[in-house]
Order: structure tokens, then C-alpha cells, then sequence
């Protein structure tokens, strides 16, 4: 199921985590711990609040109505392009 989250950032590039939990047929909570558990494993890393949200250039994002809310964003990190789980 980890594998599966992985790709689903990879191809979505921006995806909100509404999105990704409807996608993956879990809760939004099953969704938190699973991408923190990626981060923890090397394949996320966690933004708090980048500054292109906080500048409000980023008005055209899928998660744009998420910023302040929950300012966290995750992103795939750049040497994990093909994924697979080990």
C-alpha cells in the first residue's frame, strides 16, 4: 500500500490529501501515518509552509485551500524517481 501512495505522489506531482486518501480508498488519518512513515524511511520529506504559500503564489495549487490550515506539504524525494519498496 506504501508502494502504491508513492507512485500516486510521483504521477500527481501537487495532489491534495483528500485526494490521495479517496484515491487510496483509507481515512485522512491511515493517509497521515503512512506519509509520515515514508518520511521516516527516506522516500518524503516533510515542508512546513514553503514560501512560495505564504507569498500567495500559489493560488493555482490543488492544496491551495489547505495553506494555513495545515501547512504541511510532502514532496517526493528527488533520488526516489523509480519507487519501489524494499
Amino acid at each position: 500500500m506504501l508502494e502504491k501512495l508513492l507512485n500516486l505522489i510521483r504521477d500527481h506531482g501537487v495532489i491534495s490529501p483528500s485526494a490521495l486518501s479517496s484515491q487510496m480508498g483509507i481515512s485522512p488519518r491511515l493517509l497521515e501515518v503512512m506519509l509520515e512513515d515514508l518520511q521516516r524511511r527516506g522516500y518524503l520529506d516533510s515542508i512546513e509552509e514553503p514560501e512560495a504559500c505564504a507569498s500567495g503564489a500559489c493560488q493555482g495549487c490543488a492544496v491551495s485551500g489547505s495553506c494555513g490550515t495545515r501547512p504541511r506539504v510532502w514532496q517526493l524525494r528527488q533520488e526516489q524517481e523509480a519507487v519501489k519498496l524494499l
